[in-house]
């Protein structure tokens, strides 16, 4: 099965309502006004963060574009995901996952992001939620 079958706009926006509901990331983000881009195998999403809550999930690009983009094939996803542990630093440090656009940007919401992958980590990846 591809990434493009197992990453959904849906599984995003779940992900996205358990990030606002947490209080750690509405702190982490209390200042940005930024368009993220994830692009996870050939999916690419924009999450919209402002002022401490993710306010839109949109599919593909936004054509205004991002303050930065994080990058990173289906099954590095799938491992930052389904790990028992945060390794999104480490995925970042070795290149796994790739980083573009404004680093100032990308480095001042940092924890904001990690945060995300935490909610990602307890939605749960969604091929493994099938079973």
């Amino acid at each position: 099965m591809s990434d493009k079958e197992l990453i959904s706009l849906e599984w995003l926006q779940e992900v996205a309502s358990r990030t606002n509901a947490n209080v750690e990331f509405k702190s982490a983000a209390g200042y940005l006004d930024s368009w993220i881009q994830l692009v996870m195998g050939e999916r690419r999403f924009s999450i919209k963060i402002f002022m401490g809550e993710i306010i839109r999930v949109l599919p593909g690009s936004v054509a205004f574009g991002h303050a930065f983009t994080l990058r990173g094939d289906g099954d590095t996803w799938h491992s930052l995901i389904t790990s028992g542990k945060p390794r999104l630093r480490e995925m970042m440090a070795t290149g796994k996952i790739t980083t573009e656009g404004n680093l100032f940007e990308g480095m001042r919401s940092t924890k904001a992001v990690a945060l995300l992958v935490d909610a990602a980590r307890e939605v749960g990846f969604p091929a493994d939620r099938r079973h």
